[in-house]
């Protein structure tokens, strides 16, 4: 891929997400039912464990792991 491709893609990639970003965000507030079980797996650790969230969106899952772990987080996303 070439310069001028790559400089046109990311400009269209950030006029679609400058331009549904608040819709998306407004329909993406709760936690979903199946993220509690989630938490049983995480460790009871004094030390923070460091979690790398790719395509964490509006970081709801990450606030909702920040809030409720047994062991404290270090999110990255």
């Amino acid at each position: 891929m070439d310069a001028s491709t790559l400089h046109l893609l990311d400009q269209l990639n950030r006029a679609f997400y400058q331009a549904v970003a608040s819709s998306f965000d407004a329909t993406r507030q709760r936690p979903w039912a199946g993220w509690r079980p989630l938490l049983q797996h995480l460790p009871t650790a004094e030390a923070p464990l460091r979690v790398l969230d790719l395509g964490c969106g509006n970081a709801r899952l990450g606030l909702f792991c920040m809030n409720l772990s047994p062991c404290p987080l270090f999110i990255m996303g």
